[in-house]
């Protein structure tokens, strides 16, 4: 199965969501948004551009925008995910620009851990919806002090800048075009650079197959279609950039595991 851009935390600059997970697997996916994993009990592990790394309890991860990455967590074991843009820690996007960390777990101070715990995961459930402004500060207080006490643990690195530019420069093209007939060559085109330049930078840091990724846009729009607009399925599948009902049908079925007319039968209230 292809790696899968996570769309509802990509778009916007004001992402913040929050998650428990217990007995779970996470597939390979990237996003646009910094993630942070917090292990409550027990262990998960996590894997990041196909490196594998170990968190117990109390161990702290972040992850930065667009790094490939899935976890694993058994029955026994507490794992708290925290979804946030950049917006919420610009002075630590500037200080890291152009660098990413080591994949590694890190420790955080007691005062730091405890706040983390009482003013974001204990809360998680009240996170759903839109942040209040005393929420979204106190939310901005807890990732501060917890990005401060990452970099005093955790080795920077450089990366590519124009590498990391041209990947979301791609992204932003399939996702105002994925309705299109739309391929690299095009977008290569659009951008100004040339097609190996794209391919090279879109094969090694998105790490996916370009037509999968089209495609999972497309079917993302169609679920839309087919719950929220009373349009005919042939509508749809071309509305979304199908070139044909027979691949809209397959594409759909790949993903949901049901086709386009159970989904929407299932899902019309």
């Amino acid at each position: 199965m292809s790696d899968f851009h996570q769309l509802q935390n990509s778009m916007g600059d004001s992402v913040f969501n929050t998650y428990e997970y217990t007995k779970y697997t996470y597939p390979a996916h990237f996003h646009k948004s910094y993630e942070l994993l917090y292990v409550g009990q027990g262990s998960a592990l996590c894997t990041v551009d196909e490196k594998t790394v170990l968190l117990n309890k109390g161990d702290f991860f972040l992850i930065f925008p667009y790094r490939i990455h899935s976890f694993q967590v058994n029955e026994s074991s507490t794992l708290f995910v925290s979804v946030f843009s950049g917006s919420f820690i610009k002075s630590f996007v500037k200080m890291t620009a152009g660098k990413e960390g080591s994949i590694s777990p890190f420790r955080c101070s007691a005062t730091a851990e405890e706040l983390f715990r009482e003013k974001i995961q204990h809360k998680f459930n009240a996170f759903f919806g839109t942040l209040s402004d005393t929420e979204i500060l106190t939310v901005k207080a807890c990732l501060y002090m917890i990005c401060c006490e990452y970099l005093e643990k955790v080795e920077l690195s450089a990366v590519n800048a124009q590498g990391n530019e041209t990947v979301m420069q791609i992204l932003d093209q399939i996702s105002r075009r994925f309705t299109e007939n739309i391929t690299l060559q095009s977008i290569s085109e659009e951008l100004g650079y040339s097609y190996q330049y794209v391919s090279k930078i879109f094969s090694q840091r998105i790490r996916t197959n370009f037509k999968a990724l089209v495609n999972q846009y497309r079917y993302e729009y169609a679920k839309q279609l087919l719950t929220e607009t009373d349009k005919s399925i042939s509508e749809i599948a071309f509305e979304s950039g199908f070139q044909s009902i027979r691949s809209f049908n397959f594409v759909f079925s790949s993903f949901a595991n049901q086709t386009p007319r159970e989904f929407r039968a299932r899902n019309i209230v």
